[in-house]
């Protein structure tokens, strides 16, 4: 299990931007620009997914402009936010013909959606999850797990997964709807499975006191440290590797607001987790947000290429 404070130095070492970050800003939304022009000149059929493969790039630069800036944040969060939810939505939405999988795998998708969560911005990925079961039903989903090696030119298996799992889970108990995991081929850790049958909606605060720590246990177990170790990956079971929640106990913030949602308070726990700077609530404010230069353009693009994603004109805006 690794400790915060081995985080925190890689934190320093690796993800805080040792440059004036208004000429890494101003850098950087020039080369977003650019490259989307690039993209808007391919075939039809692959402009949602190139654009997807950008934005997960573009959500890492302002997730750096975020946790390194010591000035207003918001516009960063809000970059952050919206290229992360519209990543995932270009994938789920593609529409490419002989597309059998995602183009990136099921605990990438999870931190996604449980960031969205812990942002409280449940809006943002509600028209995700029809595109979720569809993909569990047809094996797309299946098909999206990380696939290892052990260093002899053998595959291995995927790992038993974890925030894909807790994401999909919470929002199937809204529907009143159950996941059959192992029909759909998809390895589940049960300490993910059992939160949410058995400690999502529990009203016993000392039982949910215990989940929870568990739950913040597991974020330091499985966080990827892989500039420091290769092995630490989501092939290999650590999934968390997005460096904006590495700090950030998002699992825990995702189950605080789902709870209010439903009308259901949820302990403080005492947890070096959220000890850390970035364990407080991360709350982009759109209506504030001044949208960068492509966004107007490339949201066109998007739905022209498929008018289902319609409804991404307004998810932006308050």
């Amino acid at each position: 299990m690794a400790s915060i404070n081995e985080i925190r130095i890689y934190f320093a070492r690796y993800v805080i931007l040792k440059k004036d970050i208004n000429n890494y800003e101003k850098n950087t939304i020039d080369e977003i620009s650019a490259e989307l022009e690039k993209i808007y000149q391919e075939n039809k059929e692959y402009i949602l997914a190139s654009i997807a493969i950008e934005f997960s790039t573009t959500s890492d630069y302002y997730a750096t402009m975020y946790l390194s800036s010591k000035q207003e944040k918001n516009s960063y969060l809000c970059g952050y936010v919206s290229t992360s939810a519209l990543s995932l939505l270009l994938d789920y939405y593609n529409i490419y013909p002989h597309q059998d999988r995602f183009l990136v795998n099921l605990s990438y998708q999870g931190e996604i959606l449980l960031m969205m969560f812990a942002c409280n911005r449940f809006e943002l990925i509600e028209p995700c999850y029809p595109k979720i079961v569809e993909s569990i039903l047809n094996g797309n989903m299946s098909r999206s797990l990380p696939w290892g090696g052990d260093g002899e030119g053998n595959v291995v298996p995927p790992k038993p997964q974890r925030l894909g799992v807790l994401a999909i889970e919470m929002m199937a108990s809204e529907r009143k709807q159950t996941i059959d995991w192992d029909s759909a081929n998809i390895p589940v850790d049960p300490f993910y499975h059992r939160f949410c049958q058995e400690a999502l909606y529990s009203t016993d605060e000392n039982e949910l006191t215990d989940w929870l720590t568990k739950l913040c246990d597991n974020h330091l177990e499985w966080v990827c440290l892989f500039f420091d170790n290769d092995e630490k990956q989501p092939s290999t079971g650590y999934e968390i590797h997005d460096e904006m929640l590495l700090l950030w106990p998002f699992e825990y913030h995702a189950v605080k607001n789902f709870r209010a949602r439903h009308g259901l308070s949820t302990p403080k726990i005492d947890h070096p987790l959220l000890k850390t700077p970035m364990a407080i609530d991360h709350l982009p404010n759109f209506a504030t947000w001044q949208k960068p230069i492509w966004y107007n353009k490339m949201v066109d693009k998007a739905i022209d290429v498929n008018p289902e994603l319609s409804f991404i004109r307004e998810l932006f805006n308050s």
